[in-house]
């Protein structure tokens, strides 16, 4: 009874592989996606269990117009729809999939993210409240019609 064969190759392959994979030291889920990304795809699943939970919330009939009680009741959606993000229905992966994809998930392209980051923060427009020096500059120059 222990010796079974099967006749589908595929089912074998896939069998095989899971034994390899035992020995694998899994690395984490999101290890090489910046925060921002992660941060996007949460709070686009949140805002999409948000106007789920919006639109069954109108399918129910309730005809409780009062402006307070509407108002609890958004806060009640958006609070749901937060906590249904955080358990993680798997929409926030499909969003990493489409906004940063597997193949840019490696050390070297999130450093190289880091990088570009940190320059981009570092760079800054210096502006002036008022064209003191620029009228100084233009008298000197005499620029100026008086």
């Amino acid at each position: 009874m222990s010796d079974l064969k099967i006749h589908r190759p595929h089912i074998q392959m896939n069998k095989q592989s899971d034994n390899s994979m035992k020995g694998r030291i899994e690395q984490p889920k999101h290890q090489y996606i910046p925060e921002d990304h992660l941060k996007f795809a949460k709070a686009m699943e949140s805002q999409f269990a948000q106007l789920m939970l919006k639109e069954m919330q109108k399918t129910s009939g309730a005809s409780n117009t009062d402006q307070a009680t509407q108002f609890y009741q958004d806060l009640l959606v958006k609070e749901r729809s937060d906590a249904m993000a955080n358990n993680g229905n798997g929409i926030s992966d499909m969003i990493l999939d489409e906004v940063y994809p597997k193949k840019f998930r490696n050390k070297a392209n999130f450093e190289a993210y880091q990088n570009q980051i940190s320059r981009f923060k570092k760079m800054t427009v210096n502006m002036h409240d008022h064209p003191k020096q620029d009228i100084k500059l233009a008298a000197q120059n005499g620029e100026l019609n008086d």
